[in-house]
């Protein structure tokens, strides 16, 4: 069972973010809609965040599809290579394979070599601080039709269900 790390002084050990795709993936950089997110999640988890897009086919066996990520780097999320490279990017459809959901369990019980916190790519901070609060809100009250509550069923269901939950900081 997940442990809950409401008490400031004690971190989480790593901080999942999950995209459902549902249309155009703007995760970060200059239309990012999780920049300020991962500035305040790496600072929570002393750098260990790991980002899950979801929604994507991923037959290729490892933790992320180097397709998608070159794909999202070509329309200018250029900070996303670090994730990738760090191992710190992953890629499911309907649910997190054993290997996806056994990588971020290793991670978060500090067995797996973390190497200390990667930096977050300079992109990602700059474009948060630039973010309007407002833009912020709008996101918080938006939902995409059937994203949420198809993510929130499917959570449900599956053995790694803590992996599928999501909160906003």
């Amino acid at each position: 069972m997940p442990q809950n790390h409401q008490n400031k002084a004690e971190a989480p050990p790593t901080v999942l973010l999950c995209h459902f795709v549902d249309g155009r993936t703007l995760l970060t950089d200059a239309d990012g809609l999780y920049n300020a997110f991962l500035v305040a999640a790496a600072e929570a988890a002393r750098g260990d965040v790991v980002i899950a897009v979801t929604g994507v086919p991923n037959g290729t066996g490892a933790l992320a599809d180097a397709t998608v990520i070159d794909q999202l780097v070509d329309y200018g999320q250029t900070s996303l290579r670090s994730f990738y490279e760090a191992r710190r990017f992953l890629v499911w459809d309907d649910a997190p394979s054993a290997d996806q959901v056994d990588h971020v369990l290793l991670r978060s019980r500090r067995l797996a070599p973390v190497g200390g916190a990667v930096p977050l790519p300079d992109g990602i901070r700059r474009h948060a601080a630039l973010a309007p609060s407002s833009t912020a809100r709008r996101r918080r009250t938006s939902s995409s039709p059937g994203g949420g509550r198809a993510a929130a069923a499917a959570a449900e269901h599956h053995p790694a269900s803590f992996l599928m939950r999501c909160a906003l900081l």
